[in-house]
């Protein structure tokens, strides 16, 4: 294995998948069934599978063209491909128990969907812990949870055994809601398939921000970007939620508004996104302000976040470092906080499939940082052409 790289994950690696509590490894096995048809099955054991599966692990960044050989950080959205089958791992919506789901693999050779693509999270994350996440590198040993974007279910090792003769003693693996210690893997990488000696790194984790670029705003541990929803509140303003749009092309685009004294726009494309600098955030397609909806509070009274084109200037934001102390420039794939400077509170979004429909997700403002969602930035296009 190639020391001088010191293990760290990336794009295209082919690792394996280590339960933290039973040391059994994930692995897949082509059964027949009663009907004749064969299926393949995912497991765990120790025994008679003992390496385990070895699976390749990839960004499912379609809007940014091939991502192998690039880093691999927390909060990322991977899927995870069987070499030998070309099959990718799925967790399916076929009810097995009130809060298990279906795991299973699917043969998509060339299509990667949705419901296969899970967001790479720390363990500790489910405990409310920002700490981890600032250690945004995922090494050899490294112990993870796989969350499932569609179902926000997590990759899971059951008690339940399966009865087919060639799996005996394995226990079945699913998908499930509960964020207990059976969530959490061991990273193993087995080979990183370097090409020439060389790790190809793209520019997405390097690219600045500027005043005019367009962005697509992402929760950094659902994987959900940013978007305004076509429901209108009483208010006439338009509801925003995080939604889980695959491919990644199809989420809505933000302009960066950077602003300077009395709610003035600044001019130059030159000027870079900082730490704790005033921003506005516009709607590419409706032309809107992302606004705290003042005076509107949903039922729990955290207070609402909405779209509107009124008092277009007045609404800032400042993007927040997790660590305090940090006054550089803002890079594509970083993690952070973002405040409303008018009421002082933090942007968040959870998991509320109910909401609206299975596919949205509740976005408000919360007083305590600690309750915040971290989120992250993705640059689409650095949009001179408005500001030059």
């Amino acid at each position: 294995m190639h020391q001088q790289y010191d293990l760290q994950l990336f794009s295209g690696a082919i690792i394996q998948l280590k339960h933290l509590s039973t040391n059994d490894y994930l692995f897949s096995n082509r059964i027949k069934l009663t009907s004749g048809s064969k299926e393949t099955m995912l497991g765990c054991t120790k025994n008679q599978y003992q390496e385990g599966t070895k699976f390749q692990i990839h960004l499912a960044y379609t809007d940014f063209g091939d991502m192998l050989y690039q880093p691999i950080k927390y909060g990322d959205l991977v899927y995870l491909k069987q070499l030998d089958q070309i099959v990718t791992i799925n967790v399916n919506s076929k009810s097995q128990a009130s809060n298990q789901k279906e795991a299973m693999l699917m043969e998509k050779q060339n299509e990667i969907l949705g419901s296969q693509i899970f967001v790479i999270t720390p363990s500790e994350l489910w405990q409310g812990s920002l700490q981890k996440i600032k250690e945004s590198t995922i090494n050899q040993a490294s112990i993870i949870r796989l969350i499932n974007i569609t179902s926000n279910l997590s990759l899971h090792s059951n008690s339940t055994y399966f009865k087919q003769k060639d799996l005996s003693g394995c226990i079945e693996v699913t998908g499930c809601s509960e964020r207990d210690q059976n969530d959490d893997w061991f990273i193993n990488i087995h080979d990183i398939n370097l090409k020439d000696g060389m790790i190809h790194v793209l520019p997405r984790f390097y690219k600045p921000i500027f005043h005019g670029s367009l962005v697509i705003i992402r929760n950094a541990f659902l994987g959900t970007a940013l978007n305004s929803h076509s429901v209108l509140l009483k208010s006439k303003n338009q509801e925003v939620t995080t939604n889980p749009v695959i491919p990644r092309i199809q989420n809505e685009l933000w302009e960066v508004v950077l602003m300077k004294i009395e709610g003035e726009r600044k001019r130059s494309v030159e000027n870079q996104l900082l730490y704790g600098e005033k921003v506005s955030l516009l709607h590419s397609k409706t032309n809107q302000f992302l606004k705290y909806n003042q005076g509107q509070t949903n039922p729990d009274k955290t207070f609402q976040v909405c779209c509107s084109d009124e008092n277009l200037f007045l609404e800032e934001w400042s993007i927040i470092p997790l660590i305090p102390q940090q006054t550089s420039a803002v890079l594509c794939n970083d993690f952070f906080l973002i405040q409303n400077n008018t009421c002082q509170q933090y942007l968040t979004s959870i998991a509320e499939p109910s909401y609206t429909t299975k596919s949205q997700y509740k976005t408000f403002l919360t007083q305590l940082p600690s309750n915040a969602s971290v989120w992250t930035i993705e640059a689409v296009l650095n949009n001179k052409q408005n500001y030059s």
